[in-house]
C-alpha cells in the first residue's frame, strides 16, 4: 500500500477539477488514441491541446538513416529507389547503419542481386557474409535469388566458382535443417538446384548433376518435383558436344534421361511438358533409346497410329509435342506414320490448328527418304552425255514438251504429296491460321530434292513459280522473245533462287536429257546471274560450310548442261552466249575447287 504522507503529496500536485478547468480535459471521444489512451499535450495555460500524430508524416528515411520504427518493407522499397539511381554502396550502406528492427533476408537479398547484376562478385558476396554475421538465414527463395544472379554471370572464374559452392552448401544445411519442418513447401525449398544445375551445365559436370539428383529424398515434401525433373532433362537435352565426341555424348545424354523419366513415371507426374522433354533427350540416343521412348510414348499416350488416341488423349498433344513424335518417327524410320500423321492431321478440324511449318518439314523429310529408297531400288540410270547430237528428226520427233513431262520411276506420288504440302502451307498462311506455317526457303528446298529424287520436272518447276513467283513459260524458246520477265508474287513474299535450289532443277533437267528443260534451266541460271550463284568472290566467295557445297555442286551441273545443249545445232549468238557461260562455269568451279581444298586441309 502507499503511505498516507505520499496519497496527501500527489493530491496536493493533482489541479482541482472545478468548473474552469473542466473544458481542459478531452472527451473520451475527443482524446487522442495515444499511450496507453492518455493525451499528450503541449503549450501551456489554456492553450493547451492535444497532440496529433505528427509522425505518421515523417519519412521513413532521414539523411540517410532508417528511421527505428521503420518496418523492413518500407527499407525495401527505399533502398530500390536508391539502387535504380545507380547508387548501390549507398543502399548498402544505410541498411548496414539501420536498427536490425528494420532488416530482415529480403532487404539483404536484394543487395546481393543488384551486385551481381552489376557483376561486382567480391561485393556481392561480402554482403552476403554480412547478412549472416547479423543473424538473417537466407530461406529457399533468397537462395535461388541469390545463385540466379551468379548464373546470369557473363563468366565464371574459379574465385566465383568457388563462393558459389560455399553458398551452395550453406544451402545444404538449410536443406537439411528443413527435414524435420511440418509444413515446409517443396517447390520453394528445392528451387534452389535450377539455378545451381544451370551453372553446372554450362561447366559442363552433368554427371554432378545426376549425382545430386540421385540423392535428393524419392518421398516427402523435399523429393524432386516434375518442374525440377524437367528442368534438368531440359539441360541435359540441350548438352553441346564436339563431332568426334557426339555420339557418346547423346548416349551419355539418353541414359540420363532415362534415369529421371523412370522416376517421373513412378512418381505419376509426367505431363504434357515433361513427356516432351523426355522424347526430346531420347530421341537422339542409339536405338535402345529410341525404343524407349517409342514405350514411353505409347504408355503416356497410346498408339499413335490412331489419330483418335492423340485427340483424347489424357496428356494434351500441343504442337510441341506433336512436333517431337514426328522427329521420332523419322529417327526409328518409320517414313510412311509421319507422312501419315501430317496428313491426317492436316485434315482433322482439331489438329489441322496445331499444324506448324516443322510439321511439314518432317513430312516432306519423310518423302525424301522414302523417295531415296525408291530411287535406289529401282536404280535410275546415271546422268550420260550423249555422243549424237540430240537434234536429229529422230531425237527431235520424240521429245516431250518440256513443261508438262511426266516423273519416270513411279514416283509421282511422292513428289505430288510435296507439292500438295507446300500449297497448303501457303494456302493456310494467307487463311488466318494460328500458327506460323508460312514456308520458308528451306521448305522449298526440301520439296525440290524430292522433286530431283524423283526426276520430276513438272514439280520442280511448279515449286520454282511457288518460290519466285514467275512463269517457267517465259523461259521456253518461244516465250525468252516476251521481254523481261515479271514476278507474280508481291516484292516481300518473293524467295529468290539460290545455288542449292539452283542446282536441283539443272540436275532435273540434266537427268532427263531433255534439251527444252536444260534451256530453261539455263535461262533462269543467267536470269540471276553468276554473281548470285556463286558469289563475287569476296571473303571467300561463299567457299565454307554447305552453300560452298551446293555453289560447287551447281557449277557442275551447269557445266554439263551447257556441253550438252552445244551438241545441237544453235544459231552464232547462242553458241557465243553459251560457250561465255561455259568459261564462267569452268572458272567458278575451279575457284570453288580450290576453296574445299583449302577447308579439307584446315580440317585435316
Amino acid at each position: 500500500m502507499v503511505p498516507g504522507a505520499e496519497v496527501r503529496r500527489i493530491k496536493k500536485a493533482l489541479p482541482l477539477a472545478s468548473a474552469g478547468n473542466l473544458s481542459a480535459h478531452p472527451s473520451p471521444n475527443e482524446r487522442p488514441s495515444g499511450r496507453r489512451g492518455r493525451p499528450n499535450y503541449r503549450g501551456s495555460g489554456e492553450d493547451r491541446a492535444p497532440r496529433r500524430f505528427e509522425l505518421r508524416d515523417r519519412p521513413d528515411i532521414t539523411g540517410g538513416h532508417v528511421r527505428p520504427s521503420q518496418r523492413p518493407f518500407g527499407v525495401a522499397q527505399e533502398i530500390r529507389k536508391i539502387m535504380e539511381e545507380g547508387s548501390l554502396d549507398d543502399a548498402i550502406k544505410m541498411v548496414s547503419s539501420a536498427p536490425i528492427s528494420s532488416q530482415n533476408e529480403v532487404v539483404w537479398t536484394l543487395l546481393i542481386k543488384q551486385a551481381l547484376k552489376e557483376e561486382r562478385t567480391t561485393l556481392a558476396f561480402d554482403t552476403y557474409n554480412q547478412m549472416k554475421k547479423r543473424g538473417f538465414m537466407p530461406t529457399g527463395r533468397n537462395y535461388t535469388a541469390i545463385l540466379s544472379g551468379y548464373d546470369h554471370l557473363s563468366q565464371l572464374n574459379p574465385k566465383q566458382w568457388e563462393r558459389v559452392n560455399r553458398i551452395w552448401e550453406h544451402y545444404k544445411a538449410y536443406l537439411t535443417a528443413c527435414r524435420g519442418r511440418d509444413g515446409v513447401e517443396g517447390s520453394e525449398v528445392l528451387s534452389p538446384h535450377v539455378p545451381y544445375f544451370k551453372m553446372l551445365a554450362r561447366l559442363g559436370e552433368y554427371d554432378r548433376m545426376v549425382s545430386i539428383f540421385e540423392s535428393m529424398d524419392t518421398t516427402g515434401p523435399l523429393a524432386p518435383n516434375k518442374f525440377l525433373c524437367t528442368a534438368i532433362l531440359g539441360l541435359v537435352a540441350r548438352r553441346p558436344g564436339s563431332n568426334t565426341e557426339r555420339g557418346d555424348v547423346r548416349a551419355d545424354m539418353a541414359s540420363m534421361t532415362v534415369k529421371i523419366a523412370n522416376y517421373m513415371m513412378e512418381a505419376k507426374m509426367i505431363d504434357n511438358f515433361a513427356l516432351c522433354t523426355i522424347l526430346r533427350g531420347l530421341v537422339k540416343g542409339g536405338d535402345e533409346h529410341l525404343r524407349v521412348a517409342w514405350d514411353i510414348l505409347s504408355k503416356q499416350i497410346g498408339d499413335i497410329t490412331d489419330l483418335s488416341v492423340l485427340t483424347n488423349s489424357a496428356i494434351e498433344v500441343d504442337h510441341f509435342l506433336f512436333d517431337v513424335i514426328l522427329e521420332l518417327c523419322c529417327a526409328m524410320n518409320k517414313y510412311h506414320l509421319a507422312i501419315d500423321l501430317v496428313d491426317r492431321a492436316i485434315q482433322s478440324k482439331n489438329m489441322k490448328q496445331i499444324v506448324t511449318r516443322n510439321h511439314v518439314h518432317y513430312a516432306l523429310d519423310a518423302l525424301s527418304y522414302q523417295a531415296a529408297e525408291a530411287n535406289e531400288q529401282s536404280k535410275p540410270p546415271s546422268v550420260k552425255l550423249p555422243t549424237t547430237p540430240a537434234s536429229s528428226p529422230s531425237a527431235a520427233s520424240t521429245s516431250p514438251s518440256p513443261l508438262s513431262p511426266s516423273a519416270p520411276l513411279g514416283l509421282n506420288a511422292l513428289s505430288a504429296k510435296a507439292l500438295s504440302l507446300l500449297e497448303f502451307t501457303i494456302l493456310e498462311a494467307y487463311s488466318g491460321h494460328p500458327k506460323d506455317v508460312l514456308p520458308t526457303r528451306s521448305t522449298y528446298h526440301r520439296a525440290l530434292v524430292i522433286a530431283w529424287r524423283a526426276n520430276d520436272w513438272a514439280t520442280a518447276t511448279r515449286v520454282f513459280q511457288i518460290m519466285t513467283g514467275l512463269d517457267p513459260a517465259h523461259f521456253t524458246d518461244a516465250g525468252s522473245f516476251q521481254g523481261p520477265p515479271k514476278s507474280l508474287k508481291s516484292i516481300e513474299a518473293v524467295v529468290d533462287m539460290d545455288a542449292q535450289s539452283m542446282s536441283y532443277l539443272v540436275r532435273i533437267a540434266c537427268a532427263r536429257d531433255d534439251v527444252g528443260m536444260i534451256k530453261i534451266a539455263l535461262r533462269i541460271h543467267s536470269y540471276y546471274g553468276p554473281k548470285k550463284m556463286f558469289g563475287d568472290g569476296s571473303k571467300g566467295g561463299g567457299r565454307d560450310g554447305m552453300d560452298a557445297f551446293y555453289r560447287y555442286k551447281h557449277a557442275v551441273a551447269v557445266r554439263e548442261a551447257v556441253i550438252r545443249v552445244m551438241q545441237e545445232s544453235l544459231t552464232q549468238a547462242e553458241r557465243v552466249s553459251y560457250k561465255q557461260m561455259l568459261f564462267t562455269v569452268k572458272r567458278e568451279k575451279e575457284r570453288l575447287q580450290q576453296g574445299r581444298d583449302f577447308l579439307e586441309q584446315t580440317e585435316a
